[in-house]
């Protein structure tokens, strides 16, 4: 039996949440903030944040911890964070990490277009939602070539973070839509080399079901055309879903749905019937009464709850909901 030589959770940070407010200023169009961490110099313990955050791991090695769980990360890894998530790393003497905070205005903005990168579901619901669930390390680990050609992106967002260019904004937010597709590609490519396993295949196989279904929320969910359309049983389907998410494939629709919801709820000044009919709901009524039924509060008390939080800077009410 191997000795654990990494401590079994981590403390706080000192700021155990961020919000859009402490990292992006008002700059227009700053929407992406990035930098190098070297974690013998500051430790990064545990927090959350509003925002997602792409962490690439570029030197060194020790382990990422999420949530309740923790997971070795070396050179290579690539891990996405979604908001309300805490997490933190522990380090084997130094490791360096690059981050790409983006703000919530950027997953708005260029929704359609992250929604057409294949491999971005996979990357930044599918992947996080597993892991959370479960033990199933999903995670993207880039090889030696792959992790140095993307080292040489990373440097220039690096020199656009740090330089006073009059549309380095702009430019920023170009070479991370770049960034976003070259890791969307790299996990799409090895989700279909890992199909070729028998050892890994069911568990593709469910993961492609859940990237379906997250793009097809709104739409009825017919189980007999999951199984023609992945080539599993009912039975087999069934039970590789729930061993993997811990629900139904009905269970993870209605979950992708009320997301979606609580996402614009928050974050977006959408009528409520506009959210319903988007999210997948027949209409107001039925909305109001499946979203209380999932999140205790209807959806327009949700909205209100949260605008008031982020005027008091007591997020507890948010962090409670999506747990």
């Amino acid at each position: 039996m191997t000795t654990r030589d990494y401590p079994e959770m981590l403390p706080d940070d000192n700021t155990i949440f961020w919000e859009n407010e402490r990292i992006f200023n008002r700059t227009p169009f700053y929407l992406v903030k990035c930098y190098y961490h070297n974690t013998e110099k500051i430790p990064i313990n545990m927090h959350s944040h509003i925002f997602y955050e792409i962490n690439i791991v570029t030197k060194g090695n020790g382990r990422h911890y999420l949530n309740e769980h923790n997971y070795s990360a070396h050179e290579g890894c690539v891990f996405v964070i979604p908001p309300y998530v805490r997490h933190g790393y522990w380090a084997k003497g130094n490791m360096e990490i690059f981050h790409i905070l983006l703000h919530k205005d950027f997953m708005i903005r260029y929704s359609n277009e992250l929604a057409n990168l294949s491999g971005f579901v996979l990357l930044f619901e599918i992947e996080p939602f597993i892991r959370l669930c479960s033990n199933e390390d999903m995670f993207l680990k880039l090889d030696g070539e792959r992790i140095e050609k993307l080292k040489e992106e990373l440097e220039d967002l690096d020199f656009l973070q740090k330089c006073d260019y009059p549309g380095k904004e702009i430019m920023k937010i170009s070479k991370t839509l770049y960034v976003l597709a070259t890791l969307s590609n790299y996990i799409s490519r090895e989700q279909f080399r890992k199909l070729e396993s028998p050892a890994d295949s069911y568990t593709v196989a469910v993961m492609r079901c859940m990237e379906y279904i997250y793009q097809n929320m709104g739409e009825k969910l017919y189980i007999d055309s999951l199984c023609s359309m992945f080539n599993m049983s009912r039975s087999c389907l069934f039970r590789s879903f729930k061993k993997i998410c811990r629900m139904t494939p009905i269970q993870y629709q209605l979950k992708c749905r009320i997301d979606k919801a609580r996402f614009l709820l928050e974050f977006t000044d959408n009528p409520i019937q506009d959210i319903a009919l988007e999210c997948g709901f027949f209409d107001c009524s039925h909305f109001s009464k499946v979203f209380k039924n999932e999140v205790g509060d209807i959806p327009t008390k949700y909205r209100d709850k949260c605008r008031k939080s982020s005027t008091t800077d007591d997020h507890s009410y948010r962090m409670e909901c999506f747990v």
